[in-house]
């Protein structure tokens, strides 16, 4: 479960933060998320693909996902 915090920090340093993370292709938030952890000592669970790429994709509504995987299936 996540939640929202807001925090506030010199705008030199979030400007900085802003550049890294772009940099490593990564959000803010991930960026944080991983150093708050590592800070804390707890382990680093990356999301999943799908919750990544979620909404980049447009497909037609009568889009059988389950179908495709058993094409896909039977081609190999």
């Amino acid at each position: 479960m996540n939640t929202k915090a807001t925090i506030e920090v010199d705008l030199s340093l979030f400007e900085q933060l802003k550049r890294y993370a772009k940099s490593k292709g990564r959000t803010i938030t991930e960026v944080v998320e991983k150093e708050l952890k590592n800070l804390l000592g707890t382990e680093v669970k990356s999301k999943p693909v799908s919750s990544k790429l979620r909404g980049i994709v447009n497909l037609p509504e009568d889009f059988d996902y389950k179908k495709e995987l058993e094409n896909r299936s039977l081609k190999k």
